[in-house]
C-alpha cells in the first residue's frame, strides 16, 4: 500500500511539472501582422515548439522563413502575388521568424 501511494504521488508531481512547463509556454503564444518591405507579413509562435512565418508581396520574389531552436531553417520562396509560408516545429528552443524580398 505504501508503494502505491508513493507511485501516485510521483505521478502527480510529474503531471504538475508538465502542465507548468507546457501550460506557460502556450500562454505566451504570440502572433502579429505588419506591412513591411512593401508586402504583408504575419507570424505565429508558441515558444519552444512552433513558429510560422507568412509573407506576401505583389511585385517581387520574396521569402518567409522560420526556425525553432537549433533545428532546420524552413524557408519558402515565391514569385509575386503568391504567399510564402514557412512552418517550423521543435522542442525547447528559441523561435525565429523572418521575411526577405529579392
Amino acid at each position: 500500500m505504501g508503494n502505491k501511494k508513493l507511485g501516485l504521488a510521483s505521478t502527480l508531481i510529474i503531471c504538475i511539472l508538465l502542465v507548468g512547463i507546457f501550460g506557460t509556454s502556450v500562454a505566451f503564444a504570440a502572433s502579429g501582422y505588419e506591412e513591411v518591405g512593401g508586402g504583408i507579413w504575419t507570424w505565429n509562435t508558441i515558444p519552444g515548439f512552433y513558429a510560422k512565418s507568412n509573407y506576401f508581396h505583389r511585385e517581387a520574389y520574396h521569402r518567409a522563413s522560420a526556425q525553432v531552436g537549433a533545428g532546420d531553417i524552413i524557408s519558402d520562396i515565391q514569385p509575386p502575388n503568391v504567399h510564402a509560408v514557412a512552418i517550423a516545429t521543435g522542442l525547447f528552443g528559441t523561435c525565429r521568424v523572418w521575411w526577405y524580398v529579392y
